[in-house]
């Protein structure tokens, strides 16, 4: 998703008094990372429209602690230096067993947000499962004389043990880019680091369907920094070489994206892949393939 640029930072406020009926678990805390949220217009036009839900599985009320970090935009250099340690947070109560739908959160109708999310969240003794978050996004498509609404990917939060560390490498695979007949397709890339202390290095390298690298990337975030490479593709100047190459008939092609996280992080990484006309979008999250 990309959203368009001059969006301000979103400061979300949310509050909700302990019933003394409900006794809150007391225990260690887990934290989770939706890699990428987003309301606003992209650069095809589209609407992104996106909600939190938060899920509590247990039988005691769990609270949770709700941050969103703005997103950063990547300067010519290859850095997202907007740091986010100081981002307001917001304390909610999920009933025990009970969904909550944080839409209402989010800003006034034509304003725009795109970013992460961290919840951090109390978990009952005994259950070591984190707290269940989503986050889902819809896209909707405006066509002469019709709006047409195109379901998004549910987003799942990210625990720790999914996250990339110094040293490690993850992989994004099954990215489109190019175009057919009756459909084009392009692919960005989320990037978030988790790290609030010091900014963290990586490296992005595109691998085409062949498995021949075409060429690295360096970046750089800034402390709890998200930022989005849009059309990465394009960004790598990749030349479409399934039939021949350049191709003499143009097909869509898959392509992989490696992640490896020099120093920082940890880092939570994420593919999305477009269809252009319709809005149709698919999370990629990314996998990892070494560790130190």
């Amino acid at each position: 998703m990309r959203i368009a640029k001059g969006l301000g930072a979103l400061a979300i406020f949310l509050s909700a008094a302990v019933s003394p009926a409900h006794a809150l678990a007391q225990s260690r805390e887990e934290t989770q990372w939706i890699v990428t949220t987003a309301r606003g217009t992209g650069a095809r036009g589209q609407t992104f429209y996106s909600t939190v839900h938060l899920f509590n599985p247990h039988t005691v009320d769990v609270s949770a602690t709700w941050t969103f970090l703005p997103q950063s935009v990547l300067d010519p250099y290859g850095r997202a230096l907007g740091e986010n340690v100081n981002a307001p947070s917001a304390t909610v109560v999920v009933p025990a067993g009970k969904a909550i739908d944080l839409t209402s959160l989010w800003p006034a109708s034509g304003a725009g947000a795109a970013g992460a999310v961290r919840i951090a969240s109390i978990q009952p003794e005994g259950q070591p499962e984190p707290l269940p978050v989503t986050a889902h996004s819809v896209t909707s498509v405006y066509a002469p004389g019709t709006v047409r609404v195109v379901a998004g990917p549910f987003i799942a939060g990210q625990g720790e043990a999914s996250l990339l560390r110094a040293g490690e490498i993850g992989r994004i695979r099954s990215l489109l880019t190019g175009y057919s007949e009756t459909a084009s397709y392009r692919s960005n890339v989320v990037l978030l680091s988790t790290d609030p202390v010091e900014e963290t290095e990586l490296t992005l390298t595109l691998f085409d369907h062949s498995g021949e690298s075409r060429g690295s990337r360096s970046i750089t975030l800034g402390r709890l920094a998200q930022t989005q490479v849009n059309d990465v593709a394009d960004v790598f100047d990749y030349v479409l070489c399934l039939h021949g190459c350049p191709s003499a008939s143009p097909f869509p092609e898959a392509f992989e994206m490696e992640i490896r996280v020099l120093s920082g992080g940890p880092v939570a990484a994420a593919g999305i892949v477009l269809e252009n006309e319709t809005g149709s979008t698919t999370f990629v999250p990314a996998l990892r393939t070494a560790a130190p």
